[in-house]
């Protein structure tokens, strides 16, 4: 995974909890890359698992709601850090629509090797939007979190509707969106 991940990480668990339950959880993890990340590194998936982990357990807090609040965390990194991918749509619809073809073809020129989610969409009614997200990984409450924060950052009301049909590759999750209302 690409190390941005894990720098937003080290971000979020001290904007939110302190610097000292980031050292916590940094020193109860055997890391290999010792807990030193930079945004352009690469890392493996196992130390985020660690590093989510070791926050569940310090924050008694149950693995779905800490990725959820991570992705608000992230996307508000995103927004920071590529705002042209943000300004450049007028709504949460249209920046989801434009993340396979357009904001991970942007990434890829960067970074080559990395290893992206893979995102599709059905765009049923002007207002409903399915949202396909395919990873091993298996980030789907990431993923909510995203769009979550993103429909505020569009000062929309989304309702997320989670749900996979039966004959859908294990790693992939349908996201079923109804924009209640425009900002």
């Amino acid at each position: 995974m690409k190390g941005i991940i894990f720098t937003v990480f080290s971000d979020f668990v001290e904007t939110n909890y302190g610097v000292d339950q980031l050292d916590d959880i940094l020193d109860s993890c055997d890391l290999a890359s010792g807990g030193a990340y930079t945004a352009v590194g690469t890392y493996d998936f196992s130390e985020l698992q660690a590093l989510f982990g070791a926050l569940c357990k310090a924050q008694n807090m149950e693995l779905s709601e800490a990725l959820r609040l991570y992705g608000h965390h992230l996307a508000a990194a995103f927004v920071t850090q590529y705002p042209d991918f943000f300004q450049e749509v007028d709504d949460t619809f249209s920046l989801l629509k434009n993340i396979e073809n357009h904001i991970h073809v942007e990434v890829r020129k960067l970074y080559p090797n990395a290893e992206l989610p893979s995102f599709s969409h059905k765009h049923d009614e002007s207002d409903r939007l399915t949202l396909i997200y395919s990873s091993p990984r298996k980030l789907g409450d990431l993923v909510v979190g995203l769009i979550e924060a993103a429909s505020g950052y569009y000062k929309e009301t989304i309702r997320i509707e989670r749900k996979s049909p039966i004959d859908a590759p294990a790693e992939s999750e349908h996201f079923y969106l109804t924009r209640l209302s425009n900002g």
